[in-house]
């Protein structure tokens, strides 16, 4: 909107030499090309025209420069950003570079590994009236000019209840864009969006509620049924009894979650390097959790590429707004490309320039009048035009045909000092004196509704229609109508807060806002108020304060409006807007409420304390389950805020403190655990139970009542928080927590919470492959269960459990990566973050088996910038040593000693701070068994692996549980091999439970078994030693596991080279094996094995190898 362009262009050069703190001017006319001299004078007749009729608005829209006044560098460094995004990924710089050579001859091919595409975010802060807009506007004819799609929509300060204001506006200005260019265009649009799986039959339900413009480009079907997002991924098999990921379609209570997933198919359709698309999302200080939300989850999507994001902030909200962003996971560390600019007031200096261009002022003019126009426009771009417009109307400037003429500077100062300090104010009185009294009334009402106008509401006020009122003062330039967005608003965001400061006294504005908010209050039917709410509170707040109370009627009438809004916030993920109205309705109510308002207060602490408990703001989370506990009146009433204190602990990683108070609740609601139970007696009771529960049908206990006791409701909703803090201090209790969960599930029926029991007992009973077929039967029950009751804050942990315990058993791993991310994305907008993260975290796990480790490494650095950001400790000390793992094995941060797992990321500090049992101890040491059987450091791993085995005996998923024993197994194996000992029984007792695993799975266990069968085989120097490692890689390359193709090639070729004599091939071996390495990006295993190669004396000193090294760093993490 030219409207907000506040800083001019200009088509002619000017040349400022600054001699002895004074200037000099000499002017060179350069003109447009194409463009004819007299346009100088047309220019100057508009602009004098606006002066004169005391127009600035009107001044400000004369200005038809081609640059902006002082801001040359903001304009070079942004048009950098945008040139960045029309880099396609192909041309990224390679993480890896060849620069050693030593010995293979067929090894020359250079392995790149390209680093993902990151977000290009140009971020532009400043005050009100300084052109944040206009200078995020001029990037719009560059990328016009080079075939890309410039739009934008703006934020309003006025709550509404409808969410992505400013994307449904940018995304309408993508259509009409479309629209009006030539048919061709909306066709293509079209067939890009069908050829990334978006339709109107398959997503229109879930983009036309937000975004109803898109029903003019959305194509009916496409060509295929695949995609990239959720909704429209690449198609799964279905799984028997019912998929989670068709469940999650079908659910409408996922539908938001939904919507981002379609909407970035829709950005990575319509945009490329190649056809580029800037989205200017103006006021961001004014975005909705929902919108922030979803910016971060676009900004740290890879595989969007050709879009550049613009924000503009308000200098004065900049710490709120970076609060919010923070907590929308904004910033992750370096991933995301910023381009911060601040728009900063004009200088002297630039003043002199604005008034020798734009009125072709001579040099003695504009030494004398830009300190004065500075001083009294403080350099602000729209005060200076408002200053020129008073000395117009003060006849101190007259037009002639090609300048102006200005009196003396004496003259100008005196009229502007009579003016006052406020000029905007001068401007406007002028204009408001035209209108009505009733008119201006309605008009200071509407300044205090921010700078968008919606007429619905104003309607409210007044007694004639609406549209009267929009076009008289529309007449005097104070509102204006923007036919391309179908909205009225304030003419300048400056124009509307001078209203609000300076027609309406201080001290009568909080009676404005208690006004506007009752009306509203009281005139909105409940639909409406339901809409509103937050509307109604934002003006009765302003009010409504501690020291200016309403009667006390009123204020417990408002702070249930409050829990209602809090409620509100929690069902639509915004618990930051949640925390701030529970937290005020407290307040309303104050310290002695608890006796006159017991109930109330006792719904807005506990509802405080779980919302603070899923901001990480666990002293709040404290200070609320305080309350309730002393001055609830009986111990059901302490159930909630027990329950929410627990949870805190855990999630803080006050783990003994935790286990102190869920066993102590558990016991007060009749469950007990033995004190000091026997590994016999876990075994007995353990089968007892499991064989009591395969002679119940699943249909049998899908029957079963819905449990009705408060009681045993609260000790399920206890034991489910329960069973994650006794695995971290008392695991040994774990099995009976799942025996208690489907105890009282069979005896006093069934719960949400029933579908978390049931997958518990099936990721128990599929972990160390006790019994797959029960583990997919109760597996199947969980997610059954899970459907029944649609309980989404559960989703996250069911299907942790599920996709992590049972799955595998049926299913390739892979296929469970699409449904695990939105689990975690239910999970973070349900508030559960320990197991929303834990989703987000499960595929690295499995991923690194056939995942460049630099793609690890992204997802890895990612998820625990999540974790920081949430203060989520859980699983983050768990996935330290995998992370650790992915960058000692690419080379970086790693310890003198290759081997040692240590680093950066996982440090002997924070090793020795874990207790003993902790899981990150138990991975740190598998990983650390990995790293040596790599390295060749078969002793060491032997000994880890006497360590590692924790993971083996306690209940872990089987794709973790089938690695550690693989690892464990070929370190005996390599070891007795290096020693040449002929027996390994750890091996052969891990080979043979792979055997069995694989009879049930193979295409997920089959090559590990192979692999280690190989081994084995090798160790016996049998006949078969051959054949049986090229029967194994041959299984490992058809399941793309590059680094076990790796590491049995590398082994194969040390066979025939060591067993055998065979130099030749294991030659060929040896490149296989350097192949896979570098196609893993394990850069230190390349260069370890190339130096071992060419120290070597067995006959590769005649041929050369390429060593893969990290490349230069330039300041981008590979």
């Amino acid at each position: 909107d030219s409207l907000v362009c506040i800083s001019l262009f200009h088509r002619r050069e000017l040349v400022i030499m600054d001699d002895d703190r004074s200037y000099a001017h000499r002017r060179r006319l350069v003109q447009t090309p194409g463009a004819p001299h007299a346009s100088t004078s047309s220019h100057l007749a508009a602009l004098w025209q606006a002066l004169a009729s005391n127009d600035t608005i009107g001044a400000i829209r004369a200005g038809q420069s081609q640059k902006l006044y002082g801001r040359e560098d903001d304009q070079r460094r942004m048009l950098e950003a945008y040139h960045r995004v029309k880099m396609p990924s192909s041309t990224a710089k390679p993480s890896v570079t060849s620069t050693t050579t030593t010995t293979m001859p067929s090894f020359q091919r250079q392995q790149q590994q390209q680093e993902p595409p990151k977000a290009e975010l140009i971020s532009i802060l400043g005050d009100t009236g300084t052109g944040k807009t206009t200078l995020a506007q001029s990037l719009k004819k560059h990328v016009e000019n080079d075939g890309g799609t410039f739009i934008w929509g703006r934020f309003g300060q006025m709550p509404r209840p409808d969410l992505y204001t400013a994307f449904r506006e940018a995304m309408t200005d993508f259509v009409n864009q479309q629209q009006l260019r030539q048919k061709e265009s909306v066709e293509n649009i079209q067939q890009s969006l069908r050829r990334g799986g978006v339709s109107r039959e398959k997503d229109g339900h879930i983009l036309l509620p937000v975004i109803p413009a898109l029903e003019h480009i959305l194509p009916e079907n496409t060509d295929n049924d695949s995609g990239n997002g959720p909704d429209s991924a690449p198609q799964q098999p279905e799984e028997e009894d019912g998929s989670m990921l068709s469940y999650l379609r079908s659910d409408p209570s996922t539908a938001a979650i939904r919507f981002k997933y379609v909407f970035r198919s829709f950005l990575q359709s319509i945009c490329s390097p190649q056809q580029p698309l800037v989205l200017l999302l103006d006021e961001l200080n004014w975005a909705d959790e929902a919108s922030l939300d979803l910016l971060a989850f676009l900004l740290v999507d890879s595989q969007i590429e050709g879009i550049l994001f613009i924000i503009t902030m308000q200098n004065v909200l900049k710490e709120n707004v970076k609060r919010l962003i923070n907590f929308s996971e904004f910033v992750v560390f370096s991933k995301i490309s910023i381009t911060d600019v601040k728009t900063l007031a004009l200088s002297e200096r630039e003043v002199g320039d604005l008034l020798a261009t734009e009125f072709h002022m001579d040099g003695d003019d504009v030494l004398a009048l830009a300190p004065i126009v500075h001083q009294h426009s403080g350099g602000n771009p729209f005060h200076i035009w408002r200053v020129l417009s008073l000395c117009a109307e003060q006849r101190l400037v007259r037009f002639h045909v090609d300048h102006f003429e200005w009196t003396s500077d004496e003259e100008v100062a005196k009229a502007l000092r009579q003016t006052g300090n406020n000029p905007m104010m001068q401007y406007l009185s002028s204009r408001v004196a035209k209108l009505s009294d009733e008119t201006r009334e309605h008009v200071r009402i509407a300044s205090c509704l921010g700078c968008r106008l919606y007429p619905e509401i104003l309607q409210f006020f007044m007694s004639r229609p609406v549209d009267e009122f929009l076009a008289e003062v529309a007449e005097c330039g104070i509102f204006e109508y923007s036919a391309e967005r179908d909205a009225w608003s304030f003419a300048h965001d400056i124009v509307q807060e001078t209203i609000y400061k300076e027609m309406i006294h201080p001290d009568d504005r909080i009676g404005y806002h208690y006004r506007i908010g009752r009306k509203l209050w009281r005139s909105f039917d409940k639909e409406q108020l339901g809409d509103f709410l937050l509307l109604v509170l934002s003006q009765l707040l302003i009010a409504i304060t501690d020291d200016k109370a309403g009667e006390e009627e009123e204020r417990v009438a408002i702070a249930l409006l409050c829990l209602s809004s809090g409620v509100k916030g929690v069902s639509n993920s915004t618990f930051r807007t949640s925390a701030f109205y529970l937290q005020k309705g407290i307040e309303l109510l104050g310290s002695d409420a608890w006796q006159s308002e017991y109930d109330l207060c006792l719904e807005l602490h506990n509802a405080a304390a779980e919302v603070y408990t899923s901001l990480g703001a666990y002293e709040q989370t404290h200070h609320h389950v305080d309350e309730v506990l002393t001055h609830a009146h009986s111990f059901h009433d302490t159930l909630r805020a027990r329950t929410v204190k627990i949870h805190a602990l855990g999630t803080s990683a006050d783990y003994e403190e935790a286990t102190k108070e869920a066993l102590s609740l558990l016991e007060q609601l009749g469950v007990v655990f033995p004190k000091n139970p026997s590994k016999l007696r876990l075994m007995f009771d353990w089968w007892r139970f499991s064989r009591k529960l395969s002679h119940r049908s699943v249909e049998s206990i899908m029957r079963l009542p819905v449990m009705s006791d408060p009681k045993n409701v609260a000790a399920m909703q206890v034991l489910n928080i329960t069973f994650v803090v006794l695995a971290f201090t008392r695991d040994e209790l774990s099995p009976w927590v799942v025996i208690e969960m489907c105890r009282i599930t069979l005896e006093h029926g069934l719960s949400p919470v029933a579908s978390i029991a049931f997958a518990l007992f099936g990721y128990s009973m599929g972990g160390l492959g006790r019994n797959p077929e029960e583990a997919l039967r109760f597996g199947q029950l969980a997610l059954a269960l899970y459907r029944k009751f649609g309980a989404r804050s559960y989703m996250a942990r069911v299907c942790a459990l599920y996709y992590d315990g049972v799955h595998c058993w049926k299913r390739s791993p892979s296929e469970m990566f699409t449904t695990l991310t939105q689990a975690s994305q239910v999970g973070m907008e349900t508030g559960d973050t320990e197991f929303g993260l834990l989703c987000a975290g499960l595929p690295a796990w499995t991923k690194l088996s056939f995942t460049p480790l630099h793609e690890i490494d992204r997802e890895l650095t990612l998820l625990e910038a999540r974790m920081k950001v949430h203060r989520q400790s859980t699983f983050d000390n768990v996935i330290r040593p995998l992370h650790q793992f992915a960058q000692s094995l690419m080379g970086l941060g790693v310890a003198e000693d290759i081997a040692y797992l240590r680093g950066e990321i996982y440090t002997d500090d924070l090793e020795s701070s874990l207790p003993k049992e902790h899981p990150a101890r138990c991975w740190a040491k598998v990983y650390q068994v990995v790293m040596c059987c790599l390295f060749g450091r078969y002793n060491e791993a032997v000994q880890y692996s006497k360590l590692a085995i924790e993971v083996i005996k306690r209940d872990f998923g089987p794709i973790s549980v089938s690695e550690t024993m693989f690892f464990c197994g070929f370190a005996d194996v390599a070891y007795a091999r290096e020693r040449r000992k002929k027996k390994a029984h750890v091996a052969r007792r891990y080979c043979h439970r792979l055997f069995q695993w694989s009879q049930r799975a193979p295409d997920n266990f089959s090559g590990m078994y192979l692999l280690l069968d190989a081994e084995l085989t090798a160790l016996a120097n049998q006949q078969a030693t051959y054949l049986k490692y090229k029967n194994a890689l041959a299984v490992l390359n058809q399941g793309n596991y590059f680094p076990l193709v790796a590491l049995g090639s590398e082994r194969l070729a040390l066979y025939l080279r060591d067993y055998k004599g065979d130099h030749g091939t294991a030659r060929l071996f040896f490149q296989q094996a350097l192949e896979n390495y570098s196609k893993w990006g394990a850069v230190a295993k390349v260069q370890h094995l190339s130096k071992e190669l060419q120290l070597s004396e067995s006959g590769f000193s005649h041929s050369t190898i390429t060593v893969i090294t990290p490349a230069a760093n330039d300041g981008n993490e590979n």
